[in-house]
C-alpha cells in the first residue's frame, strides 16, 4: 500500500486527532515525539508532520 498512498497533510493528517498524529510520528520514525510538539496548534503540527513523514512510507494500520 505504501507505493500508492503517503500520510500528506489535506487528505490524512488533517482530519485525524492529534493523539493519532503523534503515535504516526512514533511509528514511522521509531522515536518519541518532541516535545515541543504538543503544544502546537493543529495546523502546525500537520506541517510538522507531514514533512517528518516524508519518504518514511507509513501507512495507518487500517491500510496495512
Amino acid at each position: 500500500m505504501a507505493n500508492w498512498w503517503t500520510p500528506d497533510g489535506d487528505r490524512y493528517l488533517a482530519r485525524v486527532k492529534r493523539e493519532q498524529i503523534f503515535a504516526a510520528i512514533e511509528d514511522a520514525t521509531g522515536a518519541p515525539v518532541d516535545a515541543t510538539f504538543q503544544s502546537l496548534k493543529k495546523k502546525d503540527l500537520v506541517q510538522k508532520a507531514e514533512t517528518l513523514l516524508a519518504g518514511k512510507r507509513w501507512v495507518p494500520l487500517e491500510l496495512r
